[in-house]
C-alpha cells in the first residue's frame, strides 16, 4: 500500500477527525486509522488490521449501509470524553523522573544478562565494560520480580509484582540528558515487534501506567559521549544504536524509538539546551523512505542549524552507524540539511 498523505493540520482523519498525522491515506483510497471507531463510519467500512497492527484498514463503503453522521458524530464524542478521563487518570498517576529512576534502577540491579543476550551485544560490538555502562538486563516471558513495585511503574502488572514483557528479551534503559532512567524499551530476542516499551497498559487495565512522561511524550534516551567532540547527535533507536554510535563518534547522542523525534519536542529543546553542535546520523537508505525523511524534516524544525553525518549511506547495504566500520566514519563528512 502506496501512502499518499498523513491526516494533519487542516486534513482530519474521516474515520476518527484526528489531524496529528498519526492516520494516513493509500493511492487505493483506503484510510489507515489510528482511533477507529465501531465498524462504520459515514461513507467508510472496517476492513482489518494492518499486518503490524498499528493501524485498522477503513475502505469506502459502497453497499450503502455505514452509520448516519449524527451517530457517527455521537460515538467520536463518547470516544473523546473516555479518552480524555482515561489521560486525565494517566497523568494524575504518572511517576516522576526521580521516582522511576529509583525504582528502575533498583529493578535492574535484581535482574542479570543471560549468556545469549551477552553474545547478541557483543556481536554488535560492545565490550563486557560498555554493556554493563549501559545497564541491559535480560527478561524472560512475565519476568517475575523480587519483590513488590508500585503500581504506577511502567511495566508492572499483577499487583507490582511482574513485568508486562510478553516476549523474552534483553531491557535496554532509556535515560534523560540528566542521566535518570526513565523508561525501558524490551529487545525482543525474536520475531516481532523487535523492540517494544514496558508499559502496564493492558486490555484488561487501559488507564494502566505507560511510558510517556508528564509532558505525555514517549522517553528519548540520552547517551553522555566520552569523547571530546562538541557534537549533540540523533539517531534512530532507543537500544543498542545510539550507545554504539556515542562510543564510535565519541559524542553525546540523543536516541528516539522508530525515529520518532517529532513527538517528543520537549524532550528535543532540553537536549539541545546544551549548546553542543546538532548532528543527524541517517540510517541507510533512509534518502529512499519518504517516511522517515519527514521524521527527518520534523526534527530538523525542531533544532535549528541541525546537519547531517553523511558516509555515502544511499542503500541500506551501507549501513547505519553502528554496522559501518571505523574507516568508513573516519572519512564521514558533515552536509547541510
Amino acid at each position: 500500500m502506496a501512502i499518499i498523505r498523513a491526516f494533519k493540520r487542516d486534513h482530519n482523519c474521516p474515520i476518527c477527525d484526528n489531524s496529528k498525522g498519526k492516520c494516513r491515506e493509500t493511492e487505493d483510497n483506503l484510510i489507515l486509522c489510528m482511533g477507529a471507531v465501531g465498524d462504520r463510519v459515514p461513507g467508510y467500512r472496517y476492513v482489518k488490521p494492518s499486518k503490524d497492527r498499528v493501524w485498522a484498514i477503513w475502505a469506502p463503503d459502497t453497499d450503502g449501509r455505514g452509520t448516519t453522521s449524527e451517530e457517527w458524530r455521537s460515538r467520536l464524542d463518547q470516544r473523546a470524553r473516555e479518552n480524555a478521563a482515561r489521560e486525565a487518570r494517566r497523568a494524575a498517576n504518572c511517576m516522576s523522573a526521580g521516582g522511576r529512576d529509583r525504582h528502575y534502577r533498583r529493578l535492574l540491579d535484581a535482574l542479570n544478562l543471560n549468556t545469549s543476550d551477552r553474545q547478541d551485544l557483543q556481536r554488535r560490538g560492545f565490550t563486557d565494560q560498555q554493556i554493563e555502562a549501559a545497564g541491559f538486563k535480560s527478561v524472560e516471558q512475565w519476568e517475575r520480580l523480587d519483590r513488590h513495585y508500585p503500581d504506577n511503574l511502567p511495566g508492572v502488572v499483577n499487583e507490582g509484582r511482574s513485568l508486562n514483557t510478553f516476549a523474552p528479551g534483553y531491557l535496554c534503559p532509556t535515560r534523560n540528558q540528566d542521566g535518570l532512567i526513565i523508561g525501558c524499551q524490551v529487545r525482543a530476542r525474536e520475531g516481532t515487534p523487535k523492540y517494544y516499551w514496558l508499559t502496564s497498559a493492558t486490555r484488561a487495565n487501559p488507564s494502566g501506567a505507560t511510558p510517556h512522561t508528564t509532558h505525555k511524550e514517549l522517553p528519548l534516551t540520552y547517551v553522555k559521549g566520552t569523547g571530546d567532540r562538541p557534537w549533540i547527535a540523533f539517531c534512530e533507536g532507543t537500544g543498542a544504536k545510539p550507545h554504539l554510535a556515542s562510543i564510535r563518534l565519541g559524542c553525546d547522542v540523543v536516541g528516539a524509538a522508530g525515529g520518532q523525534f517529532g513527538s517528543s519536542p520537549e524532550q528535543i529543546k532540553a537536549a539541545i539546551d546544551s549548546g553542543l553542535a546538532p548532528i543527524l546520523l541517517p540510517d541507510g537508505g533512509a534518502i529512499d523512505n519518504p517516511n522517515v525523511m519527514r521524521q527527518y524534516q520534523g526534527l530538523a524544525e525542531l533544532v535549528p542549524g541541525l546537519t547531517i553525518l553523511w558516509w555515502g549511506q544511499n542503500t541500506k547495504a551501507d549501513g547505519d552507524v553502528d554496522e559501518v566500520d571505523p574507516a568508513t566514519l573516519d572519512q564521514a563528512r558533515l552536509i547541510c540539511m
